[in-house]
């Protein structure tokens, strides 16, 4: 199956690994979906690690345009997927971001 990529806007962090989006699909129609960042697993809430986790996710996309990679659906109906943001004029990988700064652990 061929990935889908879209231009979107990050209207809401769940915590640091699922965010609510705001997906631009063309010719004027968006839909807004919650996103599960693929590959990575942040900790979850009351576990030590999930608010330097979910502040980073805040700080690289909330409320910012982002560019998503969507792969299918998970066991909860979010759809898996590879998240981009700019940085100095240039997108980076919040997936590979998270796991290089240590803020999650490979999810498989």
């Amino acid at each position: 199956m061929q990935p889908y990529f879209y231009n979107a806007e990050c209207i809401g962090v769940t915590d640091g690994d699922t965010c609510t989006v705001k997906i631009d699909v063309g010719f004027g129609f968006s839909t807004i979906q919650k996103l599960r960042f693929l590959g990575v697993n942040t900790p979850e809430r009351h576990v030590e690690g999930y608010e330097e986790a979910t502040q980073f996710t805040e700080d690289k996309i909330l409320n910012k345009e982002i560019i998503i990679n969507t792969h299918k659906k998970d066991a909860f109906g979010r759809w898996l997927a590879d998240i981009y943001y700019k940085e100095d004029d240039a997108y980076r990988s919040l997936n590979e971001d998270l796991l290089t700064n240590e803020l999650a652990v490979v999810y498989k």
